[in-house]
């Protein structure tokens, strides 16, 4: 039996699952717009693609009374988290984290909070594409 020898770029734990070359840059270009900067050939090259915030739940029902739009994923695995609320707009993304500190007494940064928030639009955007930076 032979065990087939793995680049280190195909680890997808440190590179992303989307291979995407040249990114050097994400910033947030409006409440729901991600401006990405790639170097292509040189070349400094800017595209937008959407960005739908989100916050990660223990359970759906803390936003049960939360009266914006918002979408529940459930996430496979035994972990806390096992809910991805996502959101149209990163305004809408820190209502949520507001009410839900109200809700549950709670901060995001609290170690017993139920709700766990990422203050980074582009940290969000990267991980939710599975993309890495350089």
């Amino acid at each position: 039996m032979s065990i087939k020898s793995l680049s280190i770029h195909e680890n997808e734990t440190l590179f992303g699952s989307d291979n995407t070359p040249g990114i050097v840059a994400v910033e947030l270009k409006d409440d729901s717009t991600i401006e990405i900067f790639r170097k292509i050939k040189g070349e400094l090259v800017r595209e937008t693609d959407d960005f739908k915030p989100f916050l990660l739940l223990e359970k759906p029902e803390l936003l049960k009374k939360f009266k914006e739009s918002f979408e529940i994923k459930e996430l496979k695995g035994g972990n806390f988290f096992k809910f991805l609320a996502s959101f149209p707009s990163w305004q809408s993304v820190n209502n949520a984290k507001k009410f839900l500190s109200k809700e549950t007494g709670e901060t995001p940064s609290s170690p017993k909070a139920s709700y766990l928030f990422f203050n980074d639009p582009a940290h969000q955007y990267l991980l939710l594409k599975g993309r890495t930076l350089f």
